[in-house]
């Protein structure tokens, strides 16, 4: 039985559905600690369109995923979640922030 499946890009994902693919380049990375959320990797992709989606990555990944994605490289995701960018301080236009997991 084959499992592939295909590659969406980020204008098209939406949180409504589940097992989205997604094919991007990472443009920047920070580490930042808060109050209340604690821990964590903040990250900008791109796809090859030049849609730009920001991405949290939770504590428990971090070292995971610093380990795997490195800036300017291409990588294939698909095990994450979406919610809505809401807020004072969006790092990108896209409706929807990319939570890792």
């Amino acid at each position: 039985m084959s499992t592939n499946k295909s590659v969406s890009l980020l204008k098209a994902v939406k949180p409504y559905k589940q097992g989205w693919r997604i094919q991007v380049r990472l443009i920047h990375s920070w580490r930042q600690k808060t109050i209340y959320g604690g821990d964590s990797l903040e990250m900008i992709f791109a796809d090859v369109t030049g849609d730009k989606i920001h991405c949290s990555c939770k504590r428990t990944y971090i070292q995971r995923t610093q380990c795997d994605l490195r800036l300017g490289e291409w990588h294939m995701i698909d095990v994450f979640s979406l919610s809505n960018a809401t807020g004072q301080y969006r790092t990108t236009n896209h409706t929807y922030n990319q939570i890792s997991t």
